[in-house]
């Protein structure tokens, strides 16, 4: 399989835009007379450009990641650039600013376009500083929580998360869903600012006490919302959308749609099932494809250096593989960890030293090896943001 036909086809089968279109109509035409929309998130842009093509707005703000629009092209009333991963005086700015113009009224409807990133561009909390608000997320997602137990911190401590935005609306809410969260749940979605919250403030401490969270952000912590009679959230593309497309473009096997854990313990129990099947054929008989997806986590103790999830699950593959193989690992939002790619590839002719793959998964600085080129052909994929967000997309081909 070819680098670059495997790329396309994972991102022309991450599309926000048509997922979006489809997805309005689940909303009665009545409440579309005078709509407000709001898009948040890394795909808010394509989102809204779907949405502008369907429906003229009453007001709009789109929040996006700072370096990614060029706003004269986006044509929003409100745009506003914010922080990913972590909240920026932007994303402050984006929370105030919506809150504000949600509780003002005037439309006939709310409409909430909503993809991954969201957490941290969106924010506002009455309780916490912005500086402590950063610190507290650094923590979360340096910690190895697995992305729900962070989002039900970031729920109660914030003021607009966890339905406390849905809340405030003086119309119909309809939120319209990218879903980067694996699992299905639109509530943990860039932590669910318009819908009911199922977790608990409690939940919130226990998950905040298990990692030695400090004593003024557990303070901060409040409940959420557990109804929202006015508000209705439909998920219009996930993960398991997106291997859908894969498959019926490239053929296979999808081997899941809910990749969690450390993303080397994948990397490994991919290989396992890899030399199984090459060795025993079974539980696959080659040639195969696998497909899967997901959202594996790092956890950074100490330093790091270069690297992200799909290296990992890269490099711990290449370690154990024994056979001839191709391995693809995407990002769907062009993005790795704290690398410029998207991801990386590797394949059987790449001749990785297993001692300097161990050092860089200790180090969490897979793309420092990958970069060198593979040996023989480039292993990392860059594409820059793509203006969407589902998660990441694993592919093995085994001839």
């Amino acid at each position: 399989m070819n680098v670059e036909e495997v790329v396309k086809v994972v991102l022309e089968s991450s599309d926000p835009g048509k997922a979006t279109e489809e997805g309005l109509k689940k909303i009665p035409s009545k409440y579309l007379e005078k709509p407000m929309v709001v898009s948040v998130g890394k795909a808010s842009i394509r989102m809204y450009q779907a949405f502008v093509r369907r429906v003229e707005p009453w007001k709009s703000i789109v929040v996006t990641s700072k370096g990614t629009i060029n706003s004269k092209e986006v044509g929003a009333d409100v745009i506003i650039e914010a922080g990913h991963p972590y909240p920026n005086e932007g994303s402050y700015k984006a929370g105030k600013t919506i809150l504000e113009e949600v509780r003002k009224g005037g439309y006939s409807s709310f409409i909430f376009l909503l993809s991954g990133g969201s957490s941290s561009m969106m924010e506002w909390s009455d309780r916490l500083s912005l500086e402590e608000m950063i610190d507290l997320n650094r923590k979360l997602v340096k910690s190895g929580l697995s992305i729900d137990e962070v989002n039900t911190v970031r729920k109660h401590v914030s003021s607009i998360k966890g339905g406390r935005l849905g809340i405030e609306a003086k119309a119909p809410v309809f939120t319209l869903v990218l879903s980067d969260v694996v699992g299905g749940d639109v509530s943990s979605v860039g932590s669910g600012p318009t819908v009911p919250d199922p977790t608990t403030s409690m939940d919130a401490l226990d998950i905040m006490r298990s990692i030695n969270i400090e004593e003024k952000f557990l303070n901060a912590v409040s409940e959420t919302p557990k109804e929202l009679p006015n508000s209705k959230a439909w998920i219009v593309l996930d993960i398991k959308g997106v291997l859908r497309q894969v498959k019926e473009r490239i053929g296979g096997t999808i081997l899941s749609s809910c990749v969690r854990g450390e993303a080397r313990d994948f990397g490994y129990l991919l290989s396992s099932i890899f030399n199984a099947s090459r060795e025993r054929r079974e539980p696959f008989k080659p040639p195969f494809t696998l497909i899967a997806g997901g959202e594996p986590e790092v956890k950074v103790e100490g330093e790091s250096g270069k690297g992200g999830r799909n290296g990992e699950v890269c490099l711990s593959f290449a370690k154990y593989a024994r056979g001839e193989y191709q391995l693809f690992a995407i990002a769907t939002d062009g993005i790795d960890g704290n690398s410029e790619y998207t991801g990386c590839y590797v394949n059987s002719s790449m001749s990785f030293d297993t001692r300097e793959i161990s050092y860089s998964l200790r180090r969490h600085s897979s793309y420092e090896l990958l970069e060198r080129d593979g040996k023989k052909e480039s292993s990392v994929i860059k594409t820059g943001p793509t203006g969407t967000n589902i998660n990441n997309v694993y592919i093995l081909y085994a001839p």
